[in-house]
Order: C-alpha cells, then structure tokens, then sequence
C-alpha cells in the first residue's frame, strides 16, 4: 500500500529537495515527487514511544506520521484550479492539542475518497465521502 510524508528537508533554506516522499511498496527505495494525488486515504497519526521522544525533544527525528492511500499519482506540474469541494488537511506535530492529529477545521481526520498534496507542501482533501467520526 502507497505510503506518502511530507519531506521536511524541503524546507532548508537552499534545499533542492522536492516536499513530498513516497514509496508504492514496503521496502521500495523512498522517491520524491512535486505533488502527488491519493486515491482512497487514510492517516496514520503520531504515536509510539520514537514519536512521544521525538515530539518531546529527547529523541531522534523521525518519521511518524503519514497517509496510505490505494492508489497514488505523480505530477510534476499542478493546480488545484478547477477542483471543487476541498478542505485544507493540516497537521502540526509539535502542537500539544488537537492540531497534534491529521485534522480538518479542527475535527479529527480519519480518510477520504482524494487528497491532493501540493509543491508549496500544502494538503487539501475532497469534503465527499470524507471519513471523520
């Protein structure tokens, strides 16, 4: 199953690495991409002791929290002009209330049909057939 995270090595100042990585299957070597669409998600939030150290400043950065989808497409040129009914997907890691947690208006994100992950690192999810409990 495709897993997806945003690259923060994309926001050194100078980097020329693009802000989004992926792999289609467990142990492929991990790629970038400029912007990507997900078919059929699902977040995978911060948790686990690697995560808690991590957050809390006593351990070692991490990947711990991304999206799965079924299905996955690259772009290397996009816009989200023309797409309708989205909602900004956030998540801050280092916030201690609920921004912690992928999120949507401040509502738990729990999957939706589409997100869209854009070049500026910016995510946007399709509102039908959204997932929150």
């Amino acid at each position: 199953m495709p897993r997806v995270h945003r690259n923060l090595h994309s926001l050194k100042k100078g980097s020329k690495s693009l802000p989004w990585s992926y792999y289609q299957t467990s142990g492929e070597k991990v790629r970038g991409a400029y912007a990507l669409m997900l078919e059929n998600v699902t977040p995978k939030n911060p948790s686990g002791q690697a995560a808690l150290a991590c957050l809390n400043g006593t351990g070692h950065r991490a990947v711990f929290a991304w999206l799965r989808c079924e299905r996955l497409t690259v772009y290397k040129d996009f816009s989200l002009a023309g797409k309708s009914k989205l909602a900004r997907l956030s998540l801050d890691p280092t916030s201690r209330g609920r921004d912690r947690f992928f999120h949507v208006n401040g509502r738990e994100y729990t999957g939706s049909a589409r997100v869209y992950l854009c070049p500026d690192g910016s995510a946007y999810t399709s509102t039908e057939n959204i997932k929150n409990d």
